[in-house]
């Protein structure tokens, strides 16, 4: 195994939910770690990695073969036929994806400026005549553009597979496809792991 460092650059706005209310104000507001700074759980990003791996596998010319290596990587149902059978764990791990070290430690010594790492952004749909409508204004709390780092254990033979599937990932969080999240995923050098 080798333990690959993902780098997320954030190009605009981004919202990773917590599922719960900000404010009197806000509907939705962002996740924070125990710090109050803002991150994107290993959970979500696995998902957006098997999408991505999943793009790459079905378009290459051995597609069979690479959509085994998804497979490897994040598991699958052990009867594919079952909607409830039991599944065979893929052999991948993420960790959430957070701020650097060194942003991290900046912040936290001066913790007025985590206040400027949020915004707001509102939205409502509008009728058939051009007007809004009644009762639809929503407003979620949203990131600022930022890196984010995480890591990924990865077997050795599919690392290749894995960095040539990153770029796949083009938005994340919620509100992905109306604008929110675009990304620029990249890797550091894979380090080999013990695991």
């Amino acid at each position: 195994m080798q333990t690959l460092t993902l780098n997320i650059e954030l190009l605009n706005y981004w919202h990773a939910s917590s599922g719960m209310a900000g404010s009197s104000d806000i509907d939705t507001a962002v996740i924070r770690d125990a710090d109050g700074l803002p991150y994107l759980p290993g959970r979500t990003l696995k998902g957006l990695l098997r999408e991505a791996c999943h793009l790459r596998a079905e378009f290459a010319p051995n597609a069979s073969e690479q959509l085994q290596h998804v497979d490897t990587l994040f598991g699958m149902k052990s009867d594919p036929g079952e909607p409830d059978g039991a599944s065979i764990p893929g052999c991948i791990s993420v960790s959430d994806a957070r701020l650097s070290e060194a942003l991290r430690s900046n912040l936290m010594g001066n913790k007025n400026a985590i206040a400027h790492l949020f915004s707001t952004v509102s939205s409502t749909k509008i009728d058939k005549n051009g007007l809004a409508e009644d009762q639809t204004l929503r407003c979620i709390e949203v990131a600022l553009p930022c890196r984010l780092e995480a890591q990924v254990n990865v077997p050795d033979y599919l690392i290749d597979f894995m960095k040539q599937s990153l770029p796949l990932i083009r938005e994340l969080g919620s509100h992905r496809h109306r604008g929110l999240g675009r990304c620029v995923v990249t890797s550091a050098t894979a380090n080999p792991s013990h695991s």
